[in-house]
């Protein structure tokens, strides 16, 4: 069996001509959205905290649901214009998050007690609390964990 050199070289080339411009627009513009959405979320818990009309702990953890649900529709809208099929992609995100829930029923706790700190507020950012034996300045706060 003869491989035709030429054949296969030109299989290449009309790859590249048709799908690898596809794929490498796809990664720029992946990079350019990714760090532009960072961007825009660092300005905005800037401007939220200099305007003292945000809550500094809301407004981080809200950008950071954000960012995350933006990035996630970029890349699942980027995989559908380099031509693979979403619906198995859409299938696969909705077992993970049915086994993630089953897995992680414990947690899901922790994310009801997360957000109702988030709500009531007995504590926020940068202040000095005490927690049984353990004591410090809050530097973060997010749905599972607080530092």
């Amino acid at each position: 069996m003869d491989i035709n050199w030429s054949d296969v070289w030109q299989a290449i080339l009309n790859w590249l001509a048709t799908s690898g411009v596809r794929l490498l627009l796809a990664v720029v513009i992946l990079t350019v959205s990714f760090r532009l959405i960072n961007l825009v979320g660092r300005r905005i818990v800037r401007r939220a905290e200099a305007r003292h009309k945000f809550d500094k702990t809301i407004a981080e953890t809200l950008v950071y649901f954000i960012k995350i649900i933006l990035k996630i529709a970029i890349a699942v809208s980027l995989v559908s214009f380099v031509g693979i099929d979403t619906s198995g992609i859409a299938a696969l995100i909705t077992s993970f998050g049915v086994a993630l829930g089953v897995a992680f029923n414990g947690t899901l706790g922790n994310v009801a007690g997360g957000v109702l700190i988030l709500i009531t507020r007995p504590f926020r950012i940068d202040d000095y609390i005490k927690v049984g034996e353990y004591e410090g300045t809050v530097e973060d706060i997010r749905i599972v964990h607080t530092r």
